[in-house]
Order: C-alpha cells, then sequence, then structure tokens
C-alpha cells in the first residue's frame, strides 16, 4: 500500500518530547505516508481526548467498572452464543460516528472475534441493557 488513511500512536513516550513525536508524525503525512493522525489516549496541550458520550465499560481505558456492567455483557454474550469480546465489539460499532475501532489483538481469535462482531447486530433491548448501569469516570493512569 503507498498510505494509510489513519497513522494512531497510543500514548507519548514520556522520555520523548511532544515537539519531536509530533515533528515526526507531521513528517509521516507531509511524505504523503498517512492522511491522517491521531492518538487513542494521549493528551495534547493539556487538553483531554475526545469521549464519546456512552463508553463499554470492557473496551473503557478507565481502571474501574461500574460493579453489575460486566455481568451484562456476559449474559448478552451467553444468551446469544458468542465470546463477550463480540458483544462489546458489536456495541462500539453500533456507535454513531464510529467506522473502525482500533483492535488490539495477541491472538488469533482476538482476530476471528473482531471479524465475528462486524456480523453481530444487538437489539435496542441489548443496546439499553448494556449501556443502562454504565458510569462514565475520568481516564486514568494518564500524564
Amino acid at each position: 500500500m503507498d498510505y494509510v488513511d489513519l497513522y494512531q500512536i497510543h500514548r507519548w513516550d514520556p522520555r520523548t518530547p511532544i515537539e519531536e513525536t509530533m515533528g515526526a508524525l507531521h513528517d509521516v503525512v507531509r511524505a504523503g505516508k498517512a492522511r491522517y493522525i491521531g492518538a487513542s489516549s494521549a493528551t495534547v496541550g493539556g487538553t483531554p481526548p475526545a469521549r464519546a458520550p456512552t463508553r463499554s465499560p470492557t473496551a473503557s481505558t478507565t481502571s474501574r467498572r461500574t460493579p453489575t456492567s460486566s455481568t451484562r455483557w456476559g449474559e448478552v454474550a451467553a444468551a446469544r452464543g458468542v465470546p463477550p469480546a463480540q458483544v462489546a465489539l458489536a456495541w462500539l460499532l453500533s456507535r454513531p460516528g464510529v467506522t473502525a475501532p482500533i483492535v488490539g489483538s495477541t491472538k488469533k481469535r482476538h482476530l476471528k472475534d473482531a471479524l465475528a462482531a462486524e456480523e453481530l447486530t444487538l437489539t435496542g433491548d441489548e443496546i439499553a441493557s448494556l449501556e443502562k448501569p454504565y458510569v462514565p469516570h475520568p481516564v486514568l493512569g494518564h500524564f
């Protein structure tokens, strides 16, 4: 491929000046290797990253979960006969504006779940039951 649409970094390297990282990312765009750049869980100039109004507890970057939320994800998954990861990704894909979630995988089954989630359509009742107990929390562990 000649270029990627989005080149995404995860976090800033605390040992590298932000100006150096941004300069390198800018060079990638100027060279035509990426159309856009992004940072999935970093702040820029003290501004927190944009967040969806409602987030999946399993896809969240917070270290706390709403006590009953993980049970509901498992209940929907069990009722559907699929792994909870597929339900979480199917929910994420049902959100307006989400076209390509970033999925980390270390095992072949992670990729299989991600691909299968695209075929899984949750009902309105399932979505409502998944979202009902969730309370947004601030992102933790970032500087």
